[in-house]
């Protein structure tokens, strides 16, 4: 996964989201597809983020190309019913922290799906007056908000717990990007502080604030 500061074109997750709000600024309609475009590609990229992680999930899933079957993939091997998983993490040294899994949501598989559309050749000309601008500009801030709430989970998919030996094993796969919460867990982990995990699952609609991008500024 290429850093999110990347110079050339970078093709993060965050990095899609970004320059669609930077579109979704612009007055001009044609940033309305040029958000369009870059939410699309941030979508699949973070579903594929999801999948290519896991080893259990086989390369024809990872490599389709199809936005509608990556969105079943994450569904069929992830969390229904767009549930967010935290686990806190209490470590022996008495150090406490908490880790997110953020769902790709139905809606935001769906508007994804719907992205699709304004990809191609508009058949019906539209004045400026025409109240279907509003309408895309109201949908593509709600995909940005779906997809921006997906990329602030810290987990790559829900954590897997099983047991060997009698003994709990608990598998994750994270970002870990470049923040002081990540790396102290690291180096902490790294050298075997590990200590309690609480697991807990949320309901997506008390967590997600319709229409808000709380970009940070990368």
């Amino acid at each position: 996964m290429l850093p999110i500061n990347e110079k050339y074109y970078p093709i993060a997750p965050e990095n899609y989201l970004k320059r669609a709000s930077y579109c979704l600024k612009q007055q001009d309609p044609q940033f309305l597809f040029y958000a369009a475009l870059n939410l699309r590609c941030g979508i699949e990229a973070r579903m594929r983020e999801y999948l290519d992680v896991w080893p259990h999930i086989s390369k024809s899933e990872k490599n389709n190309w199809k936005l509608e079957k990556l969105g079943k993939s994450c569904k069929r091997y992830f969390l229904e019913n767009d549930t967010i998983q935290e686990i806190t993490m209490l470590l022996e040294d008495g150090y406490q922290t908490s880790l997110r899994y953020h769902p790709i949501t139905n809606e935001l598989i769906r508007l994804g799906m719907y992205l699709g559309t304004l990809l191609h050749d508009q058949k019906k000309y539209r004045g400026k007056q025409d109240g279907w601008w509003l309408e895309q500009r109201l949908l593509l801030q709600n995909a940005g908000a779906h997809l921006d709430f997906a990329c602030r989970g810290d987990l790559l998919g829900p954590a897997l717990m099983r047991r060997e030996e009698g003994e709990k094993v608990v598998t994750v796969c994270s970002t870990f990007i470049d923040s002081e919460k990540h790396r102290t867990l690291h180096d902490r982990m790294k050298i075997g502080k590990v200590g309690i995990l609480k697991v807990e699952y949320l309901e997506f609609a008390s967590e997600f604030t319709p229409g808000e991008m709380q970009l940070n500024d990368t």
